[in-house]
């Protein structure tokens, strides 16, 4: 078939602050205006929420799932390499929007090297956090820094979605224990660095004994097992896609001035959150289509900031008019959204 009859129209999805520039809204609109049938999730995480707005009675906060649902209920979500994802997150949230779409999704396509959330990730996030008092970093709590340090650090010792496929899957408690351990080793250094007894109460779950790590392994292991026994897990999620899908839109998370390389650290995030992240996924199979892409980027005319870094434009104005909003709730973790 020549490249002509393989016409594919993409479309990339990047935000150009801090988050929340309205990349969910940008999706939603692209979407309408085109047969989008696939979003590939290609940078971020559980932690990023993308608001979209039908109706009164329709709207979603995608945090896995794409931003094109309420245009297209059977729009497919694929989650690339360089996603993480949370599974019994996933659940609840798949579950949420099919009561509002009032039908069944499409399973999700997950690329085998994706990351795994932990419960473990986020409490050890939140101990590291705690324990630099007013010197914060700022964290939306997921774990998502701790999940990405570890493969950095102990590589064999990471979750990844390849460990659910039937191949691997004997591997996949062990793999959890050696995850679990690694957390528990990591606690048991930062709890000894601290005399706080509310800390010391608080965090000493972490700090798990080799015995009873295997159980705890095997459970955890289940969970998610059950989970992402519902979905595709694909080592060729991209090609794929791209074979099986003519407009095709990459949803970007977060913003370019959280990037791990060009944010301001320790303030960033611990993905790459550019258009370059995008591109490098879809360079190597382009050869064989006739391709446009297109970015989108999205901005806003003020800026926010969830949690702890600079925002020199901060106004408490501003503040007190957007938190009224309810797309803009103060969070548990990282307390009331920030404008400039």
């Amino acid at each position: 078939m020549s490249k002509q009859n393989n016409k594919r129209n993409i479309w990339c999805v990047v935000g150009l602050g801090l988050g929340d520039e309205g990349k969910g809204s940008a999706v939603d609109y692209l979407a309408g205006q085109h047969d989008v049938t696939a979003v590939i999730r290609h940078s971020g995480g559980a932690q990023c929420c993308h608001w979209i707005v039908g109706d009164h009675t329709r709207k979603l906060a995608t945090h896995q799932l794409n931003s094109a649902l309420l245009q297209n209920p059977h729009c497919r979500t694929v989650l690339g390499p360089n996603f993480i994802l949370h599974p019994p997150a996933l659940q609840q949230e798949i579950e949420h929007a099919e009561s509002v779409l009032n039908c069944t999704l499409p399973p999700v396509w997950i690329h085998r090297n994706a990351l795994v959330l932990l419960p473990q990730h986020a409490r050890l996030n939140l101990l590291r956090e705690r324990l630099r008092g007013s010197d914060q970093h700022g964290t939306t709590g997921w774990g998502i820094g701790e999940a990405r340090n570890i493969e950095i650090s102990q590589p064999d010792n990471c979750l990844r979605a390849l460990h659910f496929i039937p191949d691997y899957e004997q591997t996949l408690v062990g793999v959890v224990k050696k995850s679990l351990a690694s957390v528990a080793a990591q606690a048991n250094t930062l709890l000894q660095t601290t005399q706080d007894a509310t800390i010391l109460e608080e965090f000493s779950s972490l700090d798990v004994q080799s015995d009873d790590l295997h159980q705890e392994a095997q459970t955890i292991a289940q969970q998610y097992r059950d989970v992402m026994n519902q979905h595709y897990i694909h080592h060729n999620a991209i090609p794929y896609t791209l074979e099986q899908h003519t407009n095709i839109i990459m949803e970007g998370g977060q913003g370019i001035m959280l990037d791990e390389t060009i944010g301001t650290a320790p303030h960033n995030t611990w993905t790459d959150t550019t258009f370059r992240n995008a591109a490098s996924l879809l360079a190597p199979h382009l050869n064989k289509y006739s391709t446009t892409i297109q970015p989108v980027y999205a901005s806003r005319t003020y800026l926010t900031r969830h949690g702890a870094g600079p925002l020199p434009t901060e106004s408490e104005e501003l503040r007190s008019e957007m938190l009224a909003a309810e797309r803009n709730p103060t969070a548990p973790i990282t307390g009331p959204m920030r404008f400039g």
